[in-house]
C-alpha cells in the first residue's frame, strides 16, 4: 500500500495487482480513498523515490523475477525511506505438510473443497524462499535490519524481514529531492 502525505488527514494509500480479480477483493476490503493500479511490480508506474513506505507481501514467490521486483521497490522507495517484505518459509512449510500428510489420518484432516498439494511449489509458487533465497534477492539493493517469523519465532512460516535500503539513487533527481528537504509521499506498497 502507499500513501501520498505524511499528514493522516492527507494519506492517500496506493496498491498495484495484475490480477483483476485481487483488486476487486482489495478494493472491498480497503478505504473507499485507496487507489489500486494494475500493474507489473517489474514495471511499477510510480516515479523513482515516490514514498517513503514500500510492503511487498507474499509476492516475491510468485512471479518470473524477484530480483526485478526488489528493484523497482529499491526505484520507488525515497531514500531513507522503509522497506517490508514478507514471503512464505517454504522449508518449514514443506516439511510440516510431508508430517501432516504422513499422519494416518493427514489427508482427511487437510480435505476439502480446496484440494492442498504436498509441496508449496506445487502450487502457484515459483520460487521457494527461506532466509538466503530472501537475501540473494536483496543483494546489492537492501540488507535485512531485522527478521521476524510469523506467527512466532517457533514456527515461522512466514518471514517478515525490515529492510535497510543500500543507497543506489545518489546522484538521483529523487536524491537530490530528498537532500534538498523536499517532501516525499509517507507510504507506499507493492502489493495488495
Amino acid at each position: 500500500m502507499a500513501e501520498t502525505s505524511s499528514s493522516a488527514s492527507l494519506a492517500c494509500n496506493f496498491g498495484i495487482d495484475l490480477s483483476p480479480f485481487i483488486l476487486r477483493k482489495a478494493r472491498v476490503r480497503l478505504d473507499p480513498r485507496a487507489s489500486l493500479v494494475r500493474s507489473d511490480a517489474i514495471a511499477i508506474p510510480f516515479r523513482d523515490g515516490a514514498f517513503d513506505r514500500v510492503y511487498c507481501s507474499e509476492v516475491l514467490e510468485h512471479v518470473l523475477d524477484p530480483e526485478a521486483v526488489v528493484h523497482e521497490m529499491h526505484r520507488v522507495l525515497a531514500p531513507g525511506g522503509v522497506a517490508v517484505i514478507s514471503v512464505p518459509n517454504e522449508a518449514l512449510i514443506n516439511r510440516m505438510k510431508r508430517i501432516v500428510f504422513a499422519l494416518p489420518l493427514g489427508s482427511r484432516l487437510l480435505a476439502g473443497e480446496y484440494k492442498v498439494s504436498e509441496a508449496m511449489d506445487e502450487e502457484w509458487h515459483l520460487h521457494a524462499f527461506g532466509r538466503a533465497r530472501l537475501e540473494q534477492a536483496l543483494a546489492g539493493r537492501f540488507g535485512i535490519e531485522t527478521l521476524v517469523g510469523v506467527p512466532s519465532r517457533l514456527m515461522p512460516l512466514r518471514l517478515v524481514a525490515r529492510l535497510q535500503r543500500r543507497s543506489r539513487l545518489l546522484g538521483s533527481a529523487a536524491h537530490a529531492r530528498h537532500a534538498k528537504g523536499a517532501a516525499s509521499p509517507a507510504y507506499a506498497g507493492t502489493a495488495v
